[in-house]
């Protein structure tokens, strides 16, 4: 008996020894097949949850991680993969920042009509709209994400800046300060305030709206560059070198503005400012 017990432990040894290899192999021929491809498969449905997760806290879209959860779950609706409201969102944020507009206004509209008492399409139809100069409908969108979600900051602070733009201070600065109190911690909130406290001509105000976004992330670009160009309208250029530094370092985009912001006239004389541009030159036209 210890003989064939014997015999049955080593011939049992050989099974797991021969099926540990195959697995092994199984698993460098997937590695090998997926060596192109970084972003394992996920399921449609943990893709979309983990798509809107992202767009929670990420809601332009800037970071890479949210560009390719965004089109992953836009690519879902454009296969006809999953027809739904969250990817028809996606594909209307994917061509938003394609630049296809009209496509773009397309599928968030098809986003709405299977959806139509989620905020989120909505309040991007309105981003999209005023984009295409179509103020009035994206003022209608707006007002329509606030309806459906009156306890959301966002669409009080995008409304705020449309009204800005289109010179209705004490309504935007309603909306701006309505968005703060929904979400005090929120940069954009913050850092739009401070533009409509400068078109108001309250400098100090704005001052300390952008000192506040800065606050809550040192390594966001936008408000930086407003301090900066805030600065100069005051009459105080020496206090814009360090901002714009900032700004500058995390921001190609930026780099290219300061070479012909009129806000930042007054630095472009300045030895310490081609000093900047040579350290953070603009990217290189194509």
């Amino acid at each position: 008996m210890r003989l064939m017990w014997g015999g049955v432990l080593r011939y049992h040894r050989i099974i797991w020894m021969f099926t540990a290899a195959v697995v092994f192999l199984a698993a460098v021929v997937v590695a090998v097949r997926n060596a192109d491809d970084p972003v394992p498969p996920m399921p449609p449905d943990v893709l979309v949850q983990a798509m809107l997760d992202a767009v929670a806290l990420d809601p332009q879209v800037r970071k890479d991680e949210t560009r390719d959860l965004v089109a992953r779950a836009a690519a879902l609706a454009e296969k006809n993969k999953l027809a739904s409201a969250e990817t028809y969102f996606a594909l209307g944020l994917r061509l938003w920042g394609a630049k296809h507009l009209r496509e773009s206004v397309k599928a968030l509209r098809k986003s709405i009509a299977l959806k139509p008492d989620w905020s989120w399409p909505q309040n991007a139809l309105g981003i999209v709209l005023y984009g295409m100069g179509r103020s009035k409908e994206a003022n209608a969108a707006f007002r329509k994400a606030i309806e459906l979600e009156p306890g959301w900051s966002r669409p009080y602070n995008d409304l705020a800046v449309v009204l800005r733009r289109q010179g209705r201070y004490k309504e935007a600065e309603q909306q701006a300060k309505r968005a703060i109190e929904l979400e005090p911690n929120d940069l954009a909130a913050y850092n739009n305030y401070g533009n409509l406290l400068v078109a108001m001509e309250r400098f100090e105000e704005a001052r300390q709206a952008y000192e506040k976004a800065a606050a809550l992330d040192p390594t966001h670009p936008a408000p930086q560059y407003n301090l900066a160009c805030l600065a100069c309208l005051d009459k105080r250029p020496q206090d814009a070198f360090e901002p714009l530094e900032r700004a500058l370092a995390n921001s190609e985009a930026y780099r290219q503005s300061a070479l012909t912001d009129p806000d930042l006239a007054l630095l472009r004389k300045e030895p310490r400012f081609q000093e900047l541009m040579k350290r953070y030159p603009p990217p290189a036209e194509p």
